[in-house]
């Protein structure tokens, strides 16, 4: 992401050279219902009408970014294991100066015209950490990090090389194929009884009767 609220002409020169899938244009405003809003077309040609593969500048609320940077930053120390969840993940090489830079902003309250408007003001000379902060939030939102899963996060992690596991629910395992059944066993013969010669009129021999 890439801001344009300074050098609009060079920024979108820019962003024409990497193309719409490598730059996202941001303009910062302190309104909307989103921290990214719908683009609006900068190029557009004689007649009016928008380029297709023209840049295209996406709107960002930066109010709402700051509340919800500055939420997560002033969140209370927990080392429990499911303490990280939601919380802001400082690289190594965070300097003080770019804390300061980080925090330069503090939200006021100031009377306008006899209404009393909520507004960030600046309280360091220096807050590129922050817009920068900001616009990589909005990128996020772009490209669908508010919709992740613990299962898209797990890809993603994939994807850069850290897998870690230990917040994503295994799946269920699929229940072994049970044991075939026995043979049946063949049941043994019952012994055949042996039949006697009916001896009442005696030993039949042939012609008994003659």
């Amino acid at each position: 992401g890439i801001d344009s609220g300074y050098s609009a002409p060079e920024v979108y020169r820019w962003a024409r050279q990497q193309g719409a899938a490598r730059a996202v244009v941001i303009k910062g405003q302190d309104h909307g219902v989103a921290i990214i809003g719908v683009p609006a077309a900068a190029d557009v040609n004689r007649r009016g009408k928008m380029v297709k593969a023209g840049v295209r500048v996406w709107p960002m609320n930066s109010n709402m970014a700051k509340q919800e940077l500055y939420a997560q930053l002033g969140q209370a120390r927990d080392d429990g294991a499911e303490s990280t969840r939601g919380r802001v993940h400082l690289p190594a090489w965070a300097a003080d100066e770019w804390l300061k830079e980080l925090t330069a902003e503090q939200f006021v309250y100031k009377t306008l015209r006899g209404f009393r408007k909520g507004m960030w003001e600046k309280v360091g000379p220096r807050n590129e950490a922050l817009d920068c902060a900001n616009i990589a939030r909005a990128v996020a939102s772009h490209i669908g990090v508010d919709r992740f899963t613990d299962y898209n996060w797990l890809a993603f992690e994939q994807q850069l090389g850290s897998v870690r596991r230990t917040h994503v629910a295994a799946p269920v395992p699929r229940a072994a194929d049970p044991a075939p059944a026995p043979p049946p066993q063949q049941r043994a013969a019952a012994p055949q009884q042996q039949v006697r010669p009916n001896d009442y009129l005696g030993v039949r021999g042939r012609k008994w009767f003659r």
